[in-house]
C-alpha cells in the first residue's frame, strides 16, 4: 500500500452552506445494533426539493416511532410548516404534534433503497408495511437482497406486504431490482446505482452474504454521493469487492462525488476473527487509503507529459509500481461514520470512540478527507 497522510480535524456534522448542497439527510438511525432504537435509516430528499415532493429512504432500519420520539426530544428537527404547510399541521400537545409530524414525514416516502436484508435495517420498513396511503412504495436492491427481504413477508413472520408484482395492491411494498450498471430513478430527481460489495458469510462458510453500496445521484444538479452498506475489510474477504466500488468512485472525486457514508461498526479492541463482516478503525483506514491510491493513478493517467502526451504505458506502470504519494488525494472529501454497533461499556457514545480511534489512525496522513461521525437525530446538507 502506498503512503498514506492528516486528515483534518474536523467539527461534529457541521452542515455545508445551502448554496453549496446538493442533498438534504435525516438521520432518523444511525447505529448498528443493539439498541433498537437507533438502527439504519436515514431519509434522503434534494436540497432543493420539499419533503412533500418525495423521500428516498436509505435502509429501513428504524422507522416512525424513532421519528416521533426524536421530535419530541427536538420539536426543531422537522416542523410542522415543512410538513403540511403554513397554516396547517396538528396543534398542541407536543407529543400528539410530534407523531402526526411523523407520520406525515413517513407518507411522503416513495422509495426504499436497502443494502441488505439484515433485521437492524429493515425492521421499521417491516413493521410500516400495509401502512402507506395513496401511493405504492417502492423498495429497491439487489436480487438476493430483494430475494431474503421477501422470506420477512412469507406470511408467517409478517403478512405478505411485499411483491414483484406490479399489479399488486397499493398497500404492498414493490420490490424493484437495483441495476449495478446504470443509474435507476427514484423519486424527486434522485437517481441510484447499486454494486454489491461482501458482509461476511452465510451459514455456510463458502458463500458470501451480499450487502450493497449505492451511489445516490442528484440529477439536476449533477452531484452525488457514496453510501456503503455493512462491509467486511477486502484484506480479509474471501470475495473482495470493495475495489470495485472505490475505482467507480474514483472518477468522480472530488468534482461530482464529496460525500461517502462508510461503515465502522466495531472500535479498535476488536479482534479481526470477530469482526463478522464489518469494519474496524485500522480497516476502515486502510480502505480510505485504498480510494486514494485508485484516485492518484487515475489523476496520473490522465496527466499529459511534458510534450503534452499521455504517459507512455511503461511509465505509468512504473508509477504504480513505486511507492505512492497519496497527499491530499482525497481533499474536499467528507467521510461520514455510520453504524457504530453500541456496547454500553463506556460513558460515551460508541460512535464518538471510534471516531476519536479513526483520527487518531491517520493523525500522520494528509489524504485531505473530512472524518465525521453522523449522529442520531441530525439534518445534513451536503
Amino acid at each position: 500500500m502506498g503512503s498514506c497522510l492528516s486528515l483534518s480535524r474536523p467539527h461534529e456534522m457541521r452542515s455545508s452552506p445551502a448554496s453549496d448542497g446538493a442533498f438534504e439527510m435525516l438521520v432518523v438511525g444511525s447505529g448498528g445494533g443493539p439498541d433498537q432504537t437507533d438502527l439504519s435509516s436515514y431519509l434522503v430528499k434534494p436540497r432543493a426539493a420539499s419533503w412533500q415532493d418525495g423521500i428516498l429512504s436509505l435502509e429501513g432500519g428504524s422507522g416512525v416511532g424513532v421519528l416521533r420520539r426524536l421530535l419530541e426530544q427536538n420539536p426543531t428537527l422537522l416542523t410542522h410548516e415543512e410538513v403540511f404547510g403554513l397554516g396547517n399541521g396538528p396543534a398542541s400537545p407536543r407529543a400528539k404534534r410530534a407523531g402526526a409530524i411523523a407520520l406525515q414525514t413517513y407518507s411522503f416516502v416513495r422509495d426504499y433503497a436497502i443494502t441488505h436484508a439484515h433485521f437492524d435495517h429493515i425492521n421499521g420498513l417491516v413493521i410500516m408495511a400495509g401502512s402507506s396511503s395513496g401511493h405504492r412504495t417502492r423498495v429497491h436492491g439487489l436480487q438476493g437482497v430483494l430475494d431474503r427481504l421477501l422470506k420477512a413477508f412469507d406470511g408467517g413472520l409478517w403478512p405478505t406486504l411485499a411483491s414483484f408484482d406490479k399489479e399488486d395492491d397499493n398497500s404492498k411494498y414493490l420490490c424493484s431490482v437495483a441495476s449495478t450498471s446504470k443509474y435507476s430513478p427514484m423519486t424527486s430527481e434522485l437517481s441510484v446505482r447499486a454494486l454489491p460489495i461482501s458482509h461476511g458469510c452465510t451459514a455456510d462458510p463458502t458463500e458470501v452474504y451480499d450487502s450493497t453500496a449505492f451511489f445516490v445521484r442528484n440529477d439536476l444538479a449533477g452531484k452525488e454521493f457514496l453510501f456503503f452498506g455493512d462491509v467486511e475489510p477486502d484484506a480479509l474477504s474471501s470475495n473482495p469487492r470493495t475495489l470495485a466500488v472505490w475505482q467507480a468512485a474514483a472518477p468522480l472525486i472530488p468534482d461530482r462525488l464529496s460525500a461517502i457514508f462508510l461503515e465502522c461498526s466495531w472500535s479498535s479492541s476488536r479482534p479481526d476473527d470477530l469482526l463478522f463482516g464489518h469494519l474496524s478503525p485500522k480497516h476502515f483506514v486502510r480502505e480510505l487509503c485504498v480510494l486514494a491510491e485508485e484516485v492518484v493513478k487515475l489523476r496520473s493517467k490522465r496527466r499529459p507529459s511534458v510534450d503534452g502526451s499521455a504517459s507512455p504505458p511503461a511509465k505509468r506502470q512504473r508509477v504504480q509500481e513505486r511507492d505512492i504519494d497519496l497527499r491530499g488525494a482525497l481533499a474536499g472529501i467528507r467521510v461520514h461514520v455510520i453504524h457504530c454497533k453500541e456496547t454500553f461499556d463506556d460513558d460515551r457514545p460508541a460512535s464518538e470512540v471510534i471516531v476519536e480511534q479513526i483520527r487518531n489512525l491517520v493523525s500522520d496522513l494528509s489524504l485531505g478527507a473530512e472524518i465525521i461521525g453522523v449522529r442520531q437525530g441530525r439534518r445534513i446538507v451536503f
